[in-house]
């Protein structure tokens, strides 16, 4: 004979839109008379008991993201990729007020409706279910300039218009450093910014010292998972030095040796831009 039990489905009418937000979901515990899901990845799983309780009737969760921004984000990001012939590209869009992710966007995407299979043996970042956004580590490079200028700026030991002299190759804590488009011989912290300038950064990183270096990396996020409702942010640590030198303090400052995920780099950046107030 046949019997015939109900089962549940999960659809995607938009395909792979917000594919790495959204997540996916599987069959949990099955049977002949029945069969229901369990999200297992993105906001799916992590709120599963929300979207899989039946007291709720249906009730919508709403998420903060702006669908015509994420579309926008992955029609750019889309076409530099191909531009570029890039393995993979990413964006963060934040409101620094609220802490609200705006839009997320990683590349290559999947369709949640047929979610791919890792291939065994296959390094993580070459799948398209790697969300690169937040599970990827990277050094930021020239990005993490401005947190050592707001450092010094936040110690007094510089205002804006504070000038260093320096040339355009300088050994600093026993790493030399260069610019290549060297600007000086005289710069103020403002242009330092704004030229990005590797030697003046390397300069500055050594008046603030390693200490107050770790701490405003600290107080911004930077050394620890970020707190992103999405499963794959949780256990992703930023990569630092096992031990913090005085060598570090200068390539760190403007962007080698701690590597980070764009989120973090996002959220950080969000302090520094919003009166100094840090958001989750």
């Amino acid at each position: 004979g046949l019997m015939y039990g109900p089962r549940e489905m999960r659809l995607y009418p938009n395909g792979r839109f917000a594919s790495h937000v959204l997540g996916g979901t599987r069959f949990n515990n099955q049977s002949a008379r029945s069969a229901d899901m369990i999200g297992n990845a993105g906001i799916e799983a992590t709120f599963n008991d929300f979207l899989s309780d039946r007291n709720r009737n249906g009730e919508a969760l709403q998420l903060s993201l702006d669908l015509t921004v994420q579309a926008a984000v992955e029609n750019i990001l889309g076409g530099a990729m191909g531009l570029m012939k890039a393995k993979g590209a990413t964006g963060v869009v934040l409101d620094v007020t609220t802490g609200e992710i705006i839009s997320m966007v990683s590349l290559p995407d999947f369709d949640p409706n047929n979610r791919p299979k890792m291939i065994e043996g296959s390094e993580a970042a070459d799948s398209p279910l790697f969300n690169r956004a937040v599970q990827g580590v990277y050094e930021l490079g020239s990005t993490f300039k401005v947190f050592t200028a707001a450092k010094a700026l936040d110690l007094g030991i510089v205002d804006p218009h504070t000038e260093l002299e320096f040339d355009s190759k300088m050994k600093i804590n026993g790493v030399l450093v260069k610019d290549d488009h060297y600007k000086g011989p005289k710069l103020s912290i403002s242009d330092i910014i704004s030229e990005s300038s590797n030697v003046g950064t390397a300069i500055l990183a050594t008046k603030v010292g390693r200490d107050n270096q770790i701490r405003i990396l600290k107080d911004l996020g930077l050394l620890e998972p970020t707190e992103l409702e999405l499963v794959e942010a949780k256990g992703v640590n930023p990569l630092r030095p096992q031990k913090w030198t005085d060598m570090s303090t200068i390539t760190i400052s403007f962007g080698y040796g701690l590597a980070v995920s764009p989120l973090h780099l996002a959220v950080a950046y969000a302090s520094l831009v919003n009166g100094g107030y840090k958001v989750t």
